[in-house]
């Protein structure tokens, strides 16, 4: 077994691997490099991670009286909604004039509409005035009002960012 001195440099630099620095390629500089920690960046990626949520309401199970309809899953203190999505499994139907909207909380993600709506067809992506702030945990409903729901099943996705 070959046992190799390290020089002064060698050992500087397994110093710095060891105190978790990472050389980052900097194309604005030829033969630059740019230092980060990389335990700063790690803890930056898992804090910033993207979670979906993914939730069924179900006419079958769920009923569709006016009012809330929980769906089970709770949107964190903090969390930033980013996008939402809505994919319908069957489609909706009312005796009446039905409105749904889909809400966490106080948080409107969208505003009631009419359940024969395009909106409610198909995939569809749901039109966000912007990033949602959730300011307290929430759970996420969907809230039917006007007249009942009287058969339908939707597949909503809401994107958020972790605080």
């Amino acid at each position: 077994m070959n046992v190799k001195e390290l020089s002064a440099k060698e050992i500087a630099r397994l110093d710095k691997l060891a105190e978790n620095q990472y050389l980052l390629n900097d194309p604005d500089k030829p033969k630059g490099a740019r230092e980060m920690k990389l335990g700063s960046a790690i803890q930056t990626l898992q804090n910033n991670k993207k979670v979906v949520l993914d939730a069924v309401y179900d006419f079958d199970s769920q009923g569709g009286a006016q009012g809330q309809i929980l769906l089970g899953l709770t949107l964190p203190t903090g969390a930033i909604v980013t996008a939402m999505y809505t994919r319908t499994l069957d489609v909706l139907a009312s005796g009446g004039a039905a409105t749904v909207a889909i809400k966490a909380g106080a948080s409107t993600l969208k505003a009631a509409t009419a359940f024969n709506d395009a909106s409610y067809v198909g995939l569809q992506e749901q039109s966000l005035s912007g990033p949602v702030l959730i300011a307290s945990e929430s759970r996420l409903e969907v809230e039917v009002a006007v007249a009942d729901l009287t058969a339908g099943k939707i597949r909503i996705m809401v994107e958020y960012l972790k605080a």
